[in-house]
């Protein structure tokens, strides 16, 4: 551990030990402990980008089915009036 402070070499060979692992094992633990908030903020841009985009379908969607509700009304007006003219 070239490089450490005696300090630093000091609570890890402790943290280590008190988990039953080796420094290298524990250093790594710590590493990718570190990276979890910056992972996790990436996935709730993410969760929310989607949930935009979500949101965006189903108000076109929405708006689609209420086209389709006017189209059929509409329709259903025509071919009243042809029957009676018919």
């Amino acid at each position: 551990m070239r490089g450490i402070s005696p300090k630093a070499k000091k609570i890890a060979l402790a943290a280590a030990k008190q988990k039953n692992i080796t420094v290298n094992e524990w250093l790594e633990s710590v590493i990718l402990q570190s990276t979890q908030p910056e992972q996790q903020a990436d996935n709730r841009a993410v969760e929310n980008s989607l949930s935009v985009s979500l949101k965006s379908i189903d108000e076109r969607l929405e708006r689609l089915e209420q086209q389709k509700g006017f189209w059929a009304r509409f329709w259903d007006q025509f071919m009243e009036q042809t029957k009676k003219k018919g």
